[in-house]
Order: structure tokens, then sequence, then C-alpha cells
């Protein structure tokens, strides 16, 4: 049955629309829930959050790398280097000016560093149209599937947006996952903590 699991004082603000997902590995190979973004009472948020479950305690990493902007209605999806090390896929979602976004990066959780990904799919179809609200996966793989979302201008009488999706979109990352692992660690090493600011997208 459900219940409710004790939490440490330092948490996450209440939010709504975030992305999580489940990080195995860490120090202790317990693993740990990875929160990111999402809408909080004072607007969208691009804060990422640890949870060791078993303990209850929170913690907000201090991150290397380009930080995602802030954003809510994401994709959030688990997958692994090819030596094994865990990873955090984020896709998507709305920025703070409600405009849909199309942008894929990964989080390092043996570095804690973040990396920007060309979310290209093999020639000839073109990157995913920006979206919202899509359905995330890995496969074991390491391909990223993408299933449905929205776009376009919301409609203000039904509050629905422009465009539903149903198509199923797949990258398969296993030859960037080496790659970008390397980026991570010399981005990392160069960059020093990520911004922590609900920054803006480029």
């Amino acid at each position: 049955r459900w219940r409710s699991l004790a939490q440490s004082e330092l948490r996450p603000a209440g939010r709504a629309a975030h992305g999580a997902c489940w990080l195995g590995g860490g120090e202790d190979g317990a693993g740990a829930l990875f929160v990111f973004g999402g809408r909080t009472a004072t607007g969208r948020t691009n804060d990422a959050w640890l949870l060791d479950v078993a303990a209850g305690r929170w913690r907000e990493p201090v991150l290397a790398g380009r930080r995602p902007c802030a954003r809510s209605f994401h994709g959030v999806a688990p997958l692994a280097s090819p030596g094994g090390r865990p990873l955090a896929a984020v896709f998507g979602g709305l920025d703070s000016a409600s405009t849909a976004l199309g942008d894929l990066h990964l989080l390092d959780a043996s570095s804690l560093a973040w990396a920007e990904v060309p979310a290209h799919l093999p020639s000839p179809r073109a990157p995913p149209l920006a979206r919202s609200s899509a359905g995330v996966a890995a496969t074991s793989a390491g391909t990223l599937l993408i299933f449905g979302g929205s776009s376009g201008p919301i409609d203000e009488a039904s509050g629905a947006p422009a465009s539903f999706h149903a198509e199923l979109l797949a990258l398969p990352l296993g030859p960037l996952l080496a790659a970008t692992v390397d980026a991570v660690d010399e981005e990392g090493a160069e960059a020093g903590p990520a911004e922590s600011a609900a920054a803006g997208c480029a």
C-alpha cells in the first residue's frame, strides 16, 4: 500500500510538470531519485535535486557544465554510458516564455556535470520538432525514444495546444555517449559549477 516517506528539512520547493527518474550507481551503489525543473509558485525552474530514498535525504548538488534552461513539461529518462556510468537525458518542454523546446541534455551522475547533445536523428530525418509533454524513454542499448507531445500556441478558450503529435522517434545515442561523457569531463573541468539561476534558453 502507499505510504508517506520522511524527508529532510532541506528539500525541493513544491512543483508540478517536473521531470524525474531513478539513477543507479553512486558512491554506495544504491542510486538516487533525480528531479529536474518544473513549475513552482514563482515560475519555471532549472534546479536539480537528488534524493537518497532510504535516508529520506535531499541534496541540491553543485553541477558543472551548462545547465538546461528553466522548463516544465519536459521528458526525463535514465540511461548509461558504454562504461556503465549513470546518465539522465532531459528533452524538450516549455521554457519561461512558454515556448516549446527541442533541445537534449545529458547529466552524468558520476561526475555531476551537464552536456548538451545535438538532437539529430539519422539522415534524412530532421531533429525532433520542439515540443512539451512528450513521452521519453531509453532502451538498454542507449536509444532514446520520444513519443507524442504537443506544440504550438495555446488556445485561450480551451487551454489546449495547437498541435498534438503521434509520431514515434528514435535517436541512437550509443555512438555519442562515450564522446559525450568525455565532453562532460572536459567541460566540467574547464567551466566549473553550472549556473544555478533559472536562465533563459539561448
